[in-house]
């Protein structure tokens, strides 16, 4: 589970994205656009005021969109 923080580690670079998570019930409860990651492919996003719980992330790109569950 996660406490304070949450890493994405990518596979690949990424220009130009959107980095969604959404609770149970489908709400947006965070977005990050992002512009461009290089330094070891990593977004680090803050969880610090979510409550517990299971939320799914979305990341979405010119290339293609992913998604992920996160507790």
């Amino acid at each position: 589970p996660a406490a304070d923080h949450i890493n994405v580690i990518l596979s690949e670079k990424i220009i130009n994205g959107d980095l969604i998570l959404y609770n149970a019930a489908g709400n947006i409860v965070m977005s990050k656009t992002i512009s461009s990651v290089y330094e070891n492919n990593t977004i680090t996003l803050s969880t610090k005021n979510l409550p517990a719980g299971t939320y799914f992330m979305r990341l979405s790109t010119v290339t293609g969109q992913e998604s992920r569950s996160v507790v």
